[in-house]
């Protein structure tokens, strides 16, 4: 066991953390290229972590808003509010400058984030400490540990991390979508609303026009809404979907490269094979044998 304390005087931030050596934690790699959406949106740092008893960490005056998910398990914790405890399936936000400490009440999983003090979580510093209602935890958490174990495959170009990097943004958006700007936040649970739609019938014959039309605005306003809050075109990220479930297929499933691709909405194998290679820098024959491998 030891005890770790960072101080920084000039805006009065301190933490001491006592961690045992039989926890066991697992860093989002946040500097590393294919991990800029994530950046991008403001995360710091993060993690899934596998914790026990006596861990404990405690902070004053830290300049990032702490999230925490409870995978199973628990934990207390003390603010200047009171004492609460945390519970597998809990949502947890320590907002940025305020006062709080947790310690593992035996052993505690736990799926977090620490955000910077950004526009974008700007609301997030009105908030008082303590559990928020949320969504099922279980797509971040998956999304998450695909990300950790794409980026440990070896000869990998990245762009499947990059891809899971970007739905852990939109996953975290919307988790906190109750403390964003509203007018962001509804947007936001609109488009979560219809990439769920579009990712259930990728063969369906999407286009801008149709997608403006599931959120009644029209093509310009809804391509100047997704770019906004993906940094891609519509369309470019209706190909990132069916990539990404050709790559789960590819991986997955014996299924033949024909059958995939007519499966994620594209007429011939000729025109997926091009999309595929052109997203992911290989053929779908070339990235199904790397991960057979791997």
């Amino acid at each position: 066991m030891f005890s770790l304390n960072n101080s920084v005087s000039a805006v009065n931030f301190a933490e001491t953390a006592i961690i045992p050596p039989q926890c066991l934690e697992r860093f989002l790699p946040l500097e590393e290229a294919y991990a800029r959406p994530l950046r991008e949106r403001g995360v710091l740092l993060a993690g899934i972590s596998e914790l026990q008893a006596p861990f404990e960490v405690e902070r004053k005056c830290m300049p990032f808003h702490v999230v925490v998910y409870t995978l199973s398990g628990g934990a207390r914790v003390e603010t200047h509010q009171g004492e609460s405890e945390m519970n597998a399936g809990e949502l947890w936000l320590g907002p940025s400058r305020q006062y709080h400490r947790y310690q593992a009440a035996n052993r505690w999983k736990v799926l977090w984030f620490h955000l910077a003090e950004s526009a974008q979580w700007g609301a997030l510093a009105n908030e008082t400490p303590g559990v928020r209602p949320t969504r099922p935890i279980h797509p971040l958490h998956q999304a998450t540990e695909e990300f950790l174990n794409e980026t440990t495959l070896q000869e990998g170009d990245f762009r499947v991390a990059h891809t899971y990097a970007e739905l852990i943004g939109l996953l975290l958006d919307r988790a906190l979508e109750q403390k964003l700007n509203p007018a962001s936040a509804l947007q936001l649970a609109g488009l979560s609303r219809l990439w769920e739609r579009v990712d259930a019938d990728l063969p369906g014959a999407w286009s801008v026009e149709t997608l403006a039309a599931q959120m009644y605005v029209s093509p310009t306003h809804f391509h100047r809404m997704v770019v906004r809050h993906t940094g891609t075109s519509p369309m470019e990220f209706v190909t990132r979907l069916r990539m990404r479930r050709a790559a789960e297929l590819l991986r997955a499933s014996d299924q033949t490269v024909e059958a995939i691709a007519t499966s994620v909405g594209y007429g011939a194998a000729v025109a997926f094979s091009k999309a595929f290679k052109r997203h992911f820098g290989e053929s779908p024959g070339k990235f199904r044998a790397r991960r057979s491998a791997d």
